[in-house]
């Protein structure tokens, strides 16, 4: 590298940054992806513009930013998942594993646990560096912590705060990425509507990111809002008693009327009787109520 050109790493939680740039180069399609001869691996050109301004000279890209490697320890990553809450995932094992792939034998492990330290049979290879040495028997203890007492809630202290920070980034891309083409995927069927509404937004919303049961619920209020408004019912006794009043206002037919009940129902399943909702159940409830409500919006 030139002495003209300065590397500066990245300390700082910026993936939310990184990843608004990204997309909105991904959007206008300023972007390359180069393949080996054998197409088995690749790597990305992300601002391809400026990165054939920059290999032709005609602009000066002088400065160069690399992340720190920044790996969640066993105790940001429980409190980053405690906070939704999430499933949490075996951490004394994961631990257990490394510290094993560096050498410490597995009877020496055994005997920690069993309360006895014995140092002169924790031998880390010679080819581990001190820092992966320090960094594995940290983020042990700490699994060890976490996997004794999981429902302790979490203090942490400033440092271990600013590692959390980076595991809830890196925990959300992951969140992001892995849901990304399933919300394509449910995005794609879904027909033109000639109307806004805000409830069903909302639950077109928890449809394509998968959120089933949030499917249902909003569902059933976005039917249940545009009814009251066309009914000019304020207090509501029964979803049925709402749904019999619209069809004796002409506002639903036989069938439109079994149909609401039937969103109302999947609604009272999920909410009161905490039933199992499929993602078949979703998508029905979901469907009819976009039905029913383009229905009730179109001019008589």
């Amino acid at each position: 590298m030139s002495k003209s050109k300065a590397e500066v790493r990245l300390r700082d939680p910026q993936l939310p940054l990184v990843l608004a740039e990204i997309v909105a180069s991904l959007e206008v399609d300023d972007w390359c992806r180069w393949l080996n001869n054998e197409g088995k691996r690749s790597y990305y050109i992300v601002g391809f513009t400026a990165h054939m301004a920059h290999i032709s000279g005609d602009e000066e890209y002088p400065i160069s930013e690399f992340p720190k490697p920044s790996p969640p320890s066993p105790l940001s990553e429980s409190f980053v998942r405690s906070q939704m809450p999430l499933q949490q995932p075996d951490y004394l094992r994961r631990a257990r594993l490394r510290i094993e792939r560096a050498g410490v034998g597995s009877a020496a492990i055994d005997q920690f646990l069993a309360g006895d330290l014995n140092w002169d049979e924790w031998k880390f290879n010679d080819s581990t560096p001190r820092e992966e040495r320090i960094k594995l028997w940290s983020d042990f203890m700490q699994a060890v912590r976490v996997c004794s007492n999981p429902s302790e809630v979490l203090q942490l202290d400033e440092e271990e705060g600013r590692d959390a920070d980076i595991a809830r980034e890196k925990l959300c891309l992951h969140e992001i990425s892995d849901k990304y083409a399933k919300i394509v995927q449910r995005w794609a069927p879904l027909d033109a509507l000639g109307f806004h509404d805000p409830l069903l937004e909302e639950a077109s919303r928890a449809f394509v990111y998968g959120f089933y049961r949030a499917t249902v619920v909003l569902s059933a209020a976005a039917l249940e809002d545009r009814l009251k408004v066309l009914t000019d019912m304020e207090w509501l006794s029964s979803y049925n008693d709402l749904v019999d009043t619209a069809k004796a206002q002409g506002f639903l037919d036989f069938d439109s009327a079994r149909f609401a009940k039937y969103v109302f129902g999947k609604r009272k399943e999920a909410v009161h009787e905490h039933a199992s909702v499929t993602p078949e159940i979703a998508k029905e409830s979901f469907f009819i109520t976009r039905k029913l409500i383009g229905d009730l919006l179109r001019p008589v």
